[in-house]
């Protein structure tokens, strides 16, 4: 694993709260890792792909919100 640049934030999904790390690449200096981990799971992304997977999500949820009726303004 990468070392530890900043915690960038704390997400709860379900009943799991996970950690979001920005980190030193361990495959490249110049390039930098999201993990997204807790005690029982850590996924490494580097920030492109975090950036997409993130994106991936709000669309999903926006989506979801629209298909149960809960759309906003």
């Amino acid at each position: 694993m990468g070392e530890i640049i900043r915690k960038i934030e704390k997400i709860k999904i379900g009943g799991s709260e996970f950690d979001i790390e920005l980190n030193k690449s361990t495959v490249s200096k110049d390039k930098r890792e999201i993990h997204v981990q807790n005690e029982k799971f850590r996924l490494a992304l580097d920030e492109k792909e975090f950036v997409q997977m993130a994106c991936a999500v709000l669309l999903a949820k926006k989506q979801f919100d629209i298909l149960k009726g809960r759309e906003q303004e």
